[in-house]
């Protein structure tokens, strides 16, 4: 899903939110030039819980609808540091989160009691591609919760999937055989 028109209204952006995130989650927004500043509204339990400390803020393109995490600064802030860049055709602060820009496949290629190898598949989602889909090897360190790749400099799907798989070990107990997901 992409904003297939302007983002005008609060209402929109809350509902836009909703369904990139598949969230049922309130977030207040406020209006800056170019796009919608959006912060998630916190539950009673997490603002007791001090959940909102650091918490960050994101920024939705009222033209394109491409969402943006930034910082924990005041939403105003936020919307004025977004309006220059756009303004002086600059890259904003922040980085991107939807819509997605890359779809990862790994598949577990062999471990030792101190490694666990993968396989990375990725494929460009913008159009056009960012550069052709090819494969890269990946290898974590479980010890200590470092990783390498096969080239020179990591690639950016290599980050996402060193964390994604990292987030999932956690999550079940269990490194993935074999999976997809989209950043």
């Amino acid at each position: 899903m992409t904003a297939s028109a302007p983002l005008d209204t609060a209402e929109q952006v809350r509902h836009y939110l909703a369904t990139a995130f598949d969230t049922d989650r309130a977030y207040a927004v406020f209006r800056c030039e170019y796009g919608w500043v959006a912060q998630p509204v916190l539950t009673e339990e997490e603002v007791a819980a001090e959940a909102g400390i650091g918490a960050g803020t994101y920024v939705v393109d009222r033209a394109t609808g491409v969402i943006t995490a930034h910082g924990s600064l005041h939403p105003e802030l936020i919307g004025a540091e977004y309006d220059e860049a756009v303004r002086n055709g600059e890259p904003v602060d922040g980085y991107r989160v939807y819509p997605p820009t890359w779809e990862i496949h790994v598949k577990h290629d062999g471990e030792t009691p101190d490694v666990i190898e993968y396989r990375v598949w990725a494929r460009s989602l913008l159009e056009p591609p960012a550069e052709p889909a090819r494969e890269r090897r990946l290898t974590l360190n479980r010890r200590t919760s470092t990783y390498d790749t096969d080239e020179a400099t990591t690639h950016e799907t290599c980050v996402h999937a060193a964390a994604w798989l990292e987030q999932q070990s956690r999550w079940t107990g269990a490194w993935p055989d074999v999976d997809s997901f989209r950043v």
